[in-house]
């Protein structure tokens, strides 16, 4: 290959890589294959995106506000953002701008070309919800199902949208449930989804929950901020106790309580200061402890 007269080596870093060539080029190029070349190209290539999706990907974190949305994959950050009426779409090394692009519609439709495939697996999807283009958002994620995802990780969502979108996450496959709020949410939508009562763990803390206090022991190993913890809660989990094999341990975090209250259940004869518990239940040996504003269960062993 000759620039001005100067050879250029074909494997140094300079050379020009298929994946710079605008698609204008591409589309040239291809046009010149036979069917039979066009054929294995794309079987190639398909063969090469299955790859990259089945090894797939550590994080994925997806955020969005009204002018601009970020996707991470792992270490590679990619922002979206609109100006005027195109979207400045850049990364650590490449920028490029797409003229009537929207910023959502671009990020998310990216991130969708991964969690369609049916090859796609991640170990931790994070969401982020902004106080704007909810809806939009929303509806995105209805066109998806079967996410292979270990971790599931929200922020800023409303009980419709978990009830919504933890629907888009394959039951046998996710295993941890993270959500973090400002204010009071429900999670009655929620608790009955397959995967819900699929998961191993929830952590459910920043922020205020309601929910039928027996639906926490789908999980082995819990910690939430609840909004109130009442008697009749401790004697639903005393219960529960001698009926669950999995459960190995939970913290529960909620407002002022007298501990009198929810130490009852568990010993007849409390009196106010005493702070740890020890019961039998199911063949196995529980810890309770408490204060003002905890409840903590730790399975210490079975027999």
């Amino acid at each position: 290959m000759v620039n001005d007269g100067q050879e250029i080596d074909l494997l140094e870093p300079t050379t020009l890589k298929l994946s710079d060539l605008p698609f204008d080029i591409i589309h040239e190029i291809v046009g010149k294959m036979t069917t039979f070349e066009r054929l294995r190209t794309r079987y190639l290539f398909r063969n090469y995106c299955n790859a990259v999706e089945t090894v797939g990907f550590n994080t994925v974190k997806f955020w969005f506000s009204r002018y601009s949305s970020k996707l991470i994959l792992d270490d590679i950050e990619i922002n979206y953002k609109d100006i005027g009426g195109s979207c400045d779409v850049y990364s650590s090394d490449t920028r490029k701008k797409i003229q009537g692009g929207n910023h959502l519609e671009l990020a998310f439709g990216y991130l969708q070309s991964f969690l369609k495939s049916p090859h796609f697996k991640v170990e931790t999807l994070f969401v982020h919800f902004s106080d704007v283009m909810r809806d939009e958002t929303l509806e995105m994620f209805k066109t998806i199902r079967g996410l292979r995802v270990k971790n599931a990780v929200f922020e800023n969502l409303n009980e419709y949208e978990y009830a919504q979108i933890l629907q888009a996450f394959k039951p046998c496959k996710l295993r941890n449930i993270t959500l973090s709020n400002f204010g009071f949410i429900s999670l009655e939508r929620v608790v009955h989804l397959k995967q819900w009562k699929g998961a191993k763990k929830l952590t459910a803390i920043g922020g205020s929950y309601s929910l039928p206090i027996e639906s926490l022991f789908n999980f082995d190993d819990f910690h939430i901020d609840l909004l109130t913890f009442t008697e009749e809660d401790a004697i639903k989990i005393k219960d529960i106790l001698t009926e669950s094999d999995t459960f190995r341990r939970g913290i529960i975090n909620f407002p002022n309580t007298k501990m009198k209250k929810f130490a009852k259940p568990f010993d007849t004869l409390y009196v106010d200061g005493k702070a740890d518990l020890t019961i039998k239940a199911n063949n196995a040996v529980f810890n309770i402890s408490f204060g003002s504003k905890y409840f903590s269960i730790k399975k210490l062993a079975k027999f």
